[in-house]
């Protein structure tokens, strides 16, 4: 198991870390990867990394002004913001 959800993280993807046996096709829940990654610091600690890049790529976007760092946080229904930083909308 821990090989197959290696193969995974070096794909970058949690998302799709599935039962390896071929009649289940059940996804393996985070808190069973980090079970199975417990004795494993450093496998643990990239499945970590990985979960939060995945995260980060899905809920935050940068302010389109170009040179503004700021960054949100993707709200639903939001279809426009003020950036505090650059002031544009």
């Amino acid at each position: 198991l821990q090989e197959m959800i290696h193969a995974s993280l070096q794909e970058r993807k949690t998302t799709d870390i599935r039962c390896p046996n071929q009649n289940c096709a059940r996804a393996i829940s985070q808190r069973n990867v980090r079970k199975i990654l417990r004795n494993n610091p450093d496998l643990h600690k990239r499945y970590n990394d990985v979960i939060e890049q995945e995260w980060l790529n899905k809920n935050v976007i940068h302010c389109p002004t170009p040179n503004c760092p700021y960054t949100f946080i993707k709200k639903n229904g939001l279809k426009s913001l003020k950036c505090p930083q650059c002031k544009q909308t």
